[in-house]
Order: structure tokens, then C-alpha cells, then sequence
């Protein structure tokens, strides 16, 4: 018995062994889009030139309409962003630029609406209601929000993110901080000008480059931190010539799945 056991064990740590870096990531995809609520942080740190940012993003979900996205950062203004749905009411900041002298507004709309497309009602599911409030965020373009908020029927921004994905590769598993054995799957990233606005950095119109990824995965499939190395030309007032600058951004924390989340917390009041 205790030979069958460790034999079926072998196995299955076998099989896990040669899945291929395309496959984790439609497992972790699969896993996140079939858990019922969620629930947890993730810490964003970017670097550049000898200056670092960070903002922590707070989160919590229900199916298929409640949403609290809470963000704060000591380095980056306006120091704080915040979304909430209750499934009905959706309550969100409007989007604020850097200088700007006007307040920032909360902005309140109604997750009901009727489809042009087919002329039916229909309710704003989370991909919905994250890609509505994604210019109002200081983190908007997040691995751990691109990747997680989706349903089977909503999934629009995971579509997006997949195709910017190029030739994800498992490498040789690493070991978190905290003991936790994780796939890394290395690949490249495609960047463009709308996907540089989102984050609120100013280049040429037509700015489009690659830059690396690293995602590392629990052997539960749940994501843990992803990192993205990337070179950006940046233009300079009065001179033909940009300059370089590498910028690395990294997001790691961990989401729990299926959780019984307070309902106060999706009150938008």
C-alpha cells in the first residue's frame, strides 16, 4: 500500500515536473476564474534612476458584481485610489492627473445597463467594473488584477494581456521568502503607447517595445509575484535624442480563493 502510495505520488510530482510554462499559466487562469470570491493584497515596486515607488493594492471579490480595490502609496500622488460595487451601486474616483488644481471626484453609476450591441439589459461583471475604473487607479495595469479579475462570460483584459505575452518558458523552480516553492516562467512582454499612458508615463505616440517578464507560480497555481524588466526612450524638451531608462516593476503578494469576505466592505458609501 505505502509503495502504491508513494508511486502514485512520484507520478504526479512527474507530470507536474514537465508541464509546459503555457500550461501553468492556463491552470493559474482556470483556477482564478473559477473561484467564486477572493480576497488578499499585493505590494507594486517600481524602480528607475535610483528612485523607487511602490503602491499597495488591497482587494476583495464576489461573483459576479462586487468589487473593493483599495490602493494607498507614500510615493505617489493623490496617495490613495478606491473602487467599490456592491453589485448594484459602482462607486469609483475620477481619473487625476499629475499638477492638476482641480479635486478629485467619486463617481457613481449603475452596474445595469442596456447592450447596443443586442439592445438587452445586462449587469457590468468584474472585468467590467475593473476595466471602467482602471484610468482612476494608481496601479491600473497590475499582473495580479489583469490576471485574476475575469470570469468565463467577462474576460476582455485577459484576452488583451494574453496576446502581449510572448513565449512564456518554465525554468528551474525558485523558493519564496517564505518557503514556498514556486514555478518561473520567463518570457517577453509587448508594450505600446496606450500601455504606457495607463501608467501615466509620458513618451511618443508611437513608443512600442519589448521588455521581460517573470512570473512566479505556486504548485497550486497561485500567483505570487511577477516581475517586468523594460527599457524606455524617453523624449527630451528641445533635443532629437531620448534617453534611456530601464525601469523595473515588480508586484508580489498572494490572493485567497473562495473566502467569506465582510459584506461591509462593498459598500460604497
Amino acid at each position: 500500500m505505502l509503495s502504491t502510495l508513494l508511486c502514485a505520488s512520484l507520478m504526479l510530482a512527474r507530470q507536474g515536473d514537465e508541464l509546459t510554462g503555457d500550461q501553468i499559466l492556463s491552470k493559474l487562469i482556470a483556477k482564478y476564474s473559477a473561484a467564486s470570491s477572493m480576497s488578499g493584497e499585493f505590494l507594486m515596486t517600481q524602480t528607475a534612476q535610483n528612485k523607487k515607488v511602490t503602491i499597495l493594492t488591497k482587494i476583495a471579490t464576489e461573483k459576479p458584481s462586487k468589487l473593493y480595490i483599495e490602493q494607498t502609496s507614500d510615493t505617489v500622488d493623490p496617495r490613495n485610489w478606491k473602487a467599490v460595487c456592491d453589485g448594484g451601486t459602482f462607486v469609483y474616483d475620477s481619473p487625476w492627473k499629475p499638477g492638476s488644481v482641480f479635486a478629485r471626484q467619486r463617481i457613481q453609476e449603475s452596474t445595469a445597463f442596456v447592450d447596443k450591441a443586442d439592445g438587452q439589459p445586462k449587469v457590468m461583471k468584474l472585468n467590467d467594473l475593473y476595466i471602467a475604473s482602471r484610468r482612476s487607479l494608481g496601479d491600473p495595469t497590475s499582473p495580479f488584477l489583469e490576471l485574476t479579475l475575469h470570469s468565463p462570460e467577462s474576460m476582455t483584459t485577459l484576452k488583451a494581456y494574453s496576446k502581449r505575452l510572448y513565449k512564456p518558458k518554465k525554468g528551474a523552480d525558485k523558493t519564496l521568502e517564505d518557503g514556498t516553492v514556486v514555478y518561473s516562467i520567463t518570457g517577453q512582454i509587448q508594450f505600446g503607447a496606450k500601455d504606457v499612458a495607463d501608467r501615466g508615463l509620458t513618451v511618443s505616440e508611437d513608443y512600442n517595445a519589448i521588455g521581460r517578464i517573470e512570473l512566479l507560480v505556486s504548485k497550486e497555481f497561485d500567483l505570487r509575484q511577477v516581475k517586468i524588466s523594460e527599457s524606455l526612450s524617453i523624449p527630451v524638451p528641445d533635443s532629437n535624442l531620448p534617453v534611456q531608462v530601464s525601469v523595473v516593476t515588480t508586484w508580489a503578494g498572494k490572493l485567497n480563493l473562495d473566502v467569506k469576505n465582510d459584506p461591509k466592505i462593498f459598500s460604497p458609501n
